[in-house]
């Protein structure tokens, strides 16, 4: 996968790009990789994998554009999509993020076209599983993480991704904290990739149930309003609980079901360090983002959003 991503950055038309790569603790010769497809990106080595959040975030600091793009391994993006991302940039009131458009591999469905995020925390790939020419889908949250641009102003004002997240949710939190300072999300709708999803710990695994699992409950402690966190936790406990006993047990979905329990006591054995983040990111606050989240959601809703991760589930992507 990394030989196709390393090619889309390398044919992109229309804008002069600095490209960063930074190698994750790879031991699969990635770096040689690099070296032999893209000789121009700058290459950051870490000697152990710390997460794709620590990670992306030492890349974006290490940029010096304006805006800075965010790109997984497992997307491949078309050769204008960093002119059209960058189109959709100076949008709108205060622009800080640029969501994309993320298509599954057969450009069949989407996959994503940004984040959405509802006053209970849930966050989801908005007009996940639609055609691809579908564009009402509310309003843009926040960019998912996998392919998406964010300024160097918006950056040095709130950070970058939150390190101790490792992995998932993290696209969330700081999309949150951006919309806490004022920062608004653009979408371009032109900018569209092809997105594998979960190409290194596995679609619906433990390791990706845990993460989840704990991060968002991180996420709603140190972002959400105090009002309505009780409420927002009584549901995440219950979906948890439903997630856990509702369908039929496998070994394979039972030790992710497990993982999600597992995830959410993780999350509540280190909440004592979001809630000293919350401190920070509640005092400087400037915006209520809540006319961007949907309202509390209804079980018809989330069968909406999710539903059509059921195919991804049962291995049909």
């Amino acid at each position: 996968m990394l030989g196709e991503c390393l090619d889309c950055l390398g044919a992109q038309i229309g804008v002069r790009t600095e490209v960063l790569i930074v190698d994750n603790g790879s031991t699969d010769g990635s770096a040689s990789i690099v070296h032999g497809r893209l000789p121009m990106a700058r290459l950051i080595s870490l000697d152990r994998n710390v997460g794709f959040a620590a990670a992306a975030s030492l890349g974006l600091r290490r940029g010096i554009a304006p805006w800075r793009a965010v790109l997984n391994n497992d997307c491949f993006v078309d050769p204008g999509w960093s002119e059209a991302a960058l189109a959709a940039a100076h949008v709108g009131d205060r622009p800080g993020m640029v969501a994309t458009l993320q298509l599954d591999h057969r450009r069949e469905r989407i996959d994503a076209a940004g984040i959405g995020l509802d006053r209970a925390g849930i966050a989801w790939n908005r007009l996940g599983g639609c055609a691809p020419n579908a564009m009402n889908g509310g309003p843009v949250f926040g960019p998912s993480g996998g392919a998406a641009l964010y300024s160097a102003a918006m950056l040095a004002d709130v950070g970058a991704f939150d390190g101790q997240f490792f992995a998932y949710y993290e696209d969330v939190d700081l999309a949150w904290r951006a919309r806490l300072r004022g920062w608004g999300c653009g979408f371009a709708p032109e900018a569209r990739s092809l997105h594998v999803g979960a190409a290194t710990v596995g679609w619906n695994s433990p390791r990706q149930r845990h993460l989840i699992a704990r991060n968002k409950v991180w996420t709603i402690f140190k972002c959400m309003a105090a009002a309505d966190v009780p409420a927002a936790m009584t549901l995440d406990t219950a979906l948890g609980v439903a997630f856990a006993l509702a369908a039929p047990v496998r070994p394979a979905s039972l030790a992710s079901r497990l993982a999600s329990l597992a995830g959410r006591a993780a999350a509540w054995r280190g909440v004592h360090h979001q809630l000293a983040k919350r401190r920070s990111i509640q005092g400087s606050r400037r915006a209520d983002p809540r006319d961007w989240m949907a309202p509390f959601p209804t079980i018809g809703a989330l069968q909406r959003r999710f539903g059509y991760l059921a195919d991804r589930r049962s291995g049909g992507r």
